[in-house]
């Protein structure tokens, strides 16, 4: 008689308390912001890039039926049609296409002691 292997069901009770929250938490709806036009976008980016305070971009990209939760970080460049940040948290780069972009919003910079 050959073994029946059940395959992932017999791995179903390893879940460990952790990642039942996080499977949890990416589940969650992002807010969807409303569309904003390009000047709308482009006068708010050059703002965070003169002044040199935080953004939080929504991108233009829907994954799983939700909205992609929102970018936050200092506009420190931008060439032809691509926005480049600066992340706060990871001190890393990263760059937005300016035609993804649905939503900007100025925010206020967090201090490090917060």
């Amino acid at each position: 008689m050959l073994y029946n292997d059940r395959k992932m069901l017999k791995w179903q009770g390893f879940f460990l308390s952790e990642h039942n929250e996080a499977l949890a938490l990416s589940n969650e709806k992002v807010p969807v912001e409303e569309q904003q036009s390009l000047d709308v976008i482009s006068k708010r980016l050059e703002a965070s890039w003169l002044n040199k305070t935080p953004v939080n971009i929504q991108q233009n990209i829907m994954i799983n039926g939700s909205y992609q939760s929102a970018m936050s970080g200092i506009v420190m460049g931008y060439h032809s049609t691509v926005v480049y940040l600066l992340d706060e948290e990871t001190n890393g780069y990263c760059s937005v296409p300016l035609a993804e972009i649905r939503h900007v919003t100025l925010t206020t910079e967090k201090k490090w002691y917060e």
